[in-house]
């Protein structure tokens, strides 16, 4: 699950629950990681095996809470992820881990953090208009100087991969972008997409 934090990262509860606001279920059901997909030796070591969420998160604000329950599992009983102990700069001020030792446990006590890469795709919205002899993409909801791409086709079912790109640029300091296409008489029909690298 993740949520909005409920109570300051100083004074979380011990009580799992206690500590999620407007909590959202993302991840439901079986993870299977195969075998090697995390390395050793490195510090820190690169990331593993991404885990794509169900259901889309939308960030509140504020500190956000992951908390994470299972029935069961085949691996070992070693530490393989990273981690944060209590010792670290900014344990329990900037981030702070409870943990149990049962299977859906709901208290835990105090452990180390995991260190997690979160990766995200924002959802960009985009609308085209014509004005005279130029077609106009207006987009919103990028990462302010983030990159994006525009392709165009004149075949809808062509794979991505296989669109021309004609444009690539970043998103401006609200997440926006236009971009302006002069319409050529002559062409077949074409069709635009905006993605993201």
């Amino acid at each position: 699950m993740l949520a909005q934090a409920a109570n300051p990262i100083s004074s979380m509860s011990t009580v799992f629950l206690a500590n999620l606001l407007n909590p959202v279920l993302v991840k439901d059901g079986a993870l299977s990681v195969g075998a090697n997909n995390f390395s050793a030796g490195g510090n820190p070591n690169p990331f593993g095996t991404l885990v794509v969420l169900d259901t889309p998160y939308v960030y509140q604000g504020g500190d956000l809470v992951m908390q994470f329950t299972h029935n069961g599992s085949d691996s070992t009983n070693t530490a393989f992820l990273d981690a944060a102990n209590s010792s670290s700069p900014g344990y329990g001020t900037s981030f702070r881990a409870l943990s149990a030792n049962a299977f859906a446990a709901t208290s835990g006590t105090a452990a180390s953090v995991t260190i997690v890469e979160i990766v995200f795709a924002p959802t960009i919205t985009q609308a085209i208009t014509r004005a005279g002899d130029q077609m106009i993409i207006n987009g919103a909801g990028g990462l302010a100087g983030a990159t994006y791409r525009i392709l165009t086709s004149t075949n809808v079912a062509l794979p991505a991969v296989q669109w021309t790109p004609i444009v690539t640029n970043q998103f401006g300091v609200s997440g926006g972008f236009s971009y302006t296409n002069v319409i050529q008489p002559n062409m077949p029909a074409q069709y635009f997409r905006v993605i993201l690298p």
